[in-house]
């Protein structure tokens, strides 16, 4: 599914909402595809390739190679690693030597789940006559 440049309404569909994801000890990670569609060679330009602006839960695990082919593509991969609960968004920016969509922006979101903490009781023995 395609992602439009400036998006910014994330959706399960196209990956962009990573859903609701445990803090502290649950991460997810979502592959995304840079398609060249074009008659000519395209660089990503950015230093590097993609960048994240926003929520620090977010990170780029893969960057995607630097020139993609006519007809080719990059994948790149973004992991959301909440530490804290509630609601957190970022700004993947891919910087281009497209003369239309430079730089290429949409936006992610998630959400940091609190779990409740394992709810330990005391053992009971027998009382010993």
């Amino acid at each position: 599914m395609s992602i439009a440049d400036g998006d910014t309404k994330p959706s399960t569909a196209d990956l962009t909402d990573f859903g609701e994801v445990r803090v502290n000890g649950e991460t997810v990670e979502h592959d995304f595809v840079v398609v060249n569609s074009g008659n000519g060679s395209l660089h990503l330009t950015g230093v590097p390739p993609v960048v994240l602006s926003g929520s620090s839960g977010f990170s780029v695990t893969v960057q995607p190679a630097t020139t993609i082919y006519p007809g080719g593509s990059a994948t790149f991969t973004i992991r959301y690693d909440p530490a804290v609960a509630g609601s957190a968004a970022a700004t993947v920016s891919i910087a281009n030597d497209d003369a239309d969509e430079n730089p290429y922006n949409f936006t992610i979101h998630g959400k940091g789940k609190a779990f409740p903490w394992p709810l330990f009781l005391p053992a009971v023995f027998p009382a010993t006559p």
